[in-house]
């Protein structure tokens, strides 16, 4: 085996190399394989439990729901959790009556174990650093919320930069990852291009301990910038 290819076996979970047994894969690997996608599609139906979201509410966050039902509904019709109801939407705008310059959301998204396993130190480090760049909406927790969520909220509050952690999707090895979608002045015409990205904060990748000073370095660049979309450079 090579050095470069040994040393991108050591710094990556992807499968690269791992041999065959005549035409199939070995039994090791299949087995590998069929652990890590079992724990994927877990991850994809799972929920926050009662505990994190009374932890949550310890926080100081609203906790809210998406317009989906239910956990199959919001995997089968993404469009229903990229909206909150209407009452909802008056709860959160009753929670932070004046518009802040950063509105925090958080979503469970298609991992809901991410947050639960990952928020708490993510939030230690961004919450102190968020503060020194104004003030900080009541943030808000959705269940059954994806990406497009955050817009409608920031709307409703007035902000100037929603902060969005989610779920991420889950991969062969990587079931657990948050990803931190950061928006500039969103609202109804906002779309992906509007946005940009902080993916993989898990303990493999961007540590969560640090991601709250990565992510807040990001916020600083975009409020100098006027903006989040493509037209920022990093």
């Amino acid at each position: 085996m090579s050095l470069d290819l040994d040393r991108a076996r050591r710094t990556t979970p992807a499968r690269l190399a791992v041999g065959r047994a005549g035409a199939r894969p070995r039994t090791s690997t299949w087995l590998a394989f069929q652990r890590d996608h079992a724990t994927a599609r877990d991850a994809v139906w799972s929920e926050w439990s009662p505990a994190f979201v009374e932890r949550l509410r310890a926080l100081g966050f609203v906790v809210v729901a998406s317009n989906a039902p239910d956990r199959a509904s919001y995997v089968r019709r993404p469009p229903l959790g990229r909206t909150l109801p209407e009452a909802s939407v008056a709860e959160v705008r009753r929670a932070s009556p004046q518009p802040p310059v950063v509105q925090v959301v958080l979503s469970d998204g298609l991992s809901a174990r991410a947050a639960e396993t990952h928020f708490e130190r993510v939030h230690a480090g961004l919450d102190r650093h968020l503060a020194a760049l104004g003030s900080v909406g009541v943030p808000v927790a959705v269940r059954g919320g994806r990406v497009a969520v955050a817009d409608q909220i920031g709307a409703a509050v007035g902000a100037t930069l929603v902060v969005h952690l989610i779920g991420e999707r889950p991969g062969l090895g990587s079931a657990d990852s948050l990803g931190c979608y950061l928006t500039w002045r969103p609202g109804p015409a906002t779309t992906d291009a509007d946005r940009k990205c902080i993916s993989n904060i898990r303990p493999a990748g961007l540590a969560p301990d640090e991601a709250g000073a990565t992510i807040a370095g990001v916020c600083r660049r975009i409020l100098e910038h006027g903006g989040s979309g493509t037209s920022l450079v990093l």
